[in-house]
């Protein structure tokens, strides 16, 4: 401000800025977002990270919720781990492997069970890709996982019954 002798304010002087296109990227960015929640939850779809490098994990709350966490201590690949079904640790330990380990495998596309603390064996299908820095290595991954218990019930009822179609078409 500049002002006179008698202490008025007779000028001021200042900088604005346009701001539009900011204003428009951040309502746009608030658009998609709205439209990415939109998707997942209409899919009970849950999203997941891993820095490798420092060997950190995120996870949604559905995540947490699919697999049983309400523990943040658990809150690692150990702790995920430990939620696989037996069956199950060694075929995703293998794939894990992979893909750290060759250039050319960046993609996680895994069906598993895991063992929830209260609802027992759920079948979740794994989602994801890894990022590498310019030496090739793994430096991230980030996906999506679902949970396709009722499909699997689905198909294992189907083929039971189709088992049963079988046998009687046999026997007849």
């Amino acid at each position: 401000f500049m002002r006179d002798d008698k202490g008025h304010v007779r000028q001021i002087i200042g900088i604005s800025y346009d701001i539009t296109a900011r204003k428009l990227a951040e309502e746009a960015l608030r658009e998609n977002e709205a439209k990415l929640r939109l998707a997942l939850d209409a899919g009970q779809t849950a999203t997941w990270s891993w820095d490798v490098v420092r060997n950190i994990s995120t996870w949604d709350e559905r995540y947490k919720q699919q697999h049983g966490f309400t523990d943040t201590k658990d809150l690692s690949f150990v702790g995920w781990m430990a939620r696989v079904h037996p069956d199950d640790q060694q075929a995703l330990e293998n794939r894990l492997n992979t893909i750290l380990l060759s250039p050319a495998e960046d993609n996680w596309n895994m069906e598993f069970r895991i063992v929830h603390p209260d609802l027992g064996e759920r079948w979740m299908w794994g989602l994801g890709k890894a990022k590498r820095n310019s030496a090739g290595n793994v430096i991230s991954m980030a996906g999506i996982n679902m949970d396709i218990t009722q499909r699997k019930r689905s198909e294992h009822h189907q083929a039971l019954l189709m088992n049963e179609l079988n046998h009687r078409v046999k026997n007849t």
